[in-house]
């Protein structure tokens, strides 16, 4: 999705939830836009810039191949572990942990929808099973 679809996600769900969570809804919005950070790191390995329009061309164009595999470190089920341990120490982590999941639950139903759910790997170890014969760089 976009930047602009997952900010308004992330404004509306804190608006939403500051009545009942009063603070940790800032966190839980600004959680649900910035984990698409992890973005830039196929990027950067793939073309070695930070050029903003080049991003997303970059990313425009996975869509672009049926054979693509895509790898987003903080949509992993290894993420998701570490911060429901993370949040035995700070509740702040299961926040955290809740809004990645609604992001990527918005991310499912896309892809779905785009008729590709299988475009990206939930988890390093699927990568690593799935990535045999599947392109997993490209250039913009």
């Amino acid at each position: 999705m976009s930047p602009k679809v997952h900010a308004a996600q992330g404004a509306l769900s804190a608006a939403i939830l500051y009545p009942f969570i009063g603070n940790d809804a800032l966190l839980f919005g600004l959680t649900v836009f910035f984990i698409d950070l992890d973005h830039l790191i196929p990027f950067v390995r793939d073309c070695r810039s930070l050029d903003p329009k080049r991003f997303f061309a970059y990313h425009r164009a996975v869509h672009d191949y049926d054979d693509y595999l895509a790898l987003s470190w903080f949509h992993t089920a290894e993420f998701m572990l570490l911060l429901w341990a993370l949040g035995f120490w700070r509740h702040e982590f299961r926040v955290m942990l809740a809004a990645c999941l609604f992001h990527i639950l918005f991310d499912v139903i896309k892809a779905l929808h785009m008729g590709k759910p299988f475009l990206r790997a939930y988890s390093f170890v699927e990568y690593a099973l799935r990535r045999e014969g599947k392109r997993t760089r490209h250039t913009a």
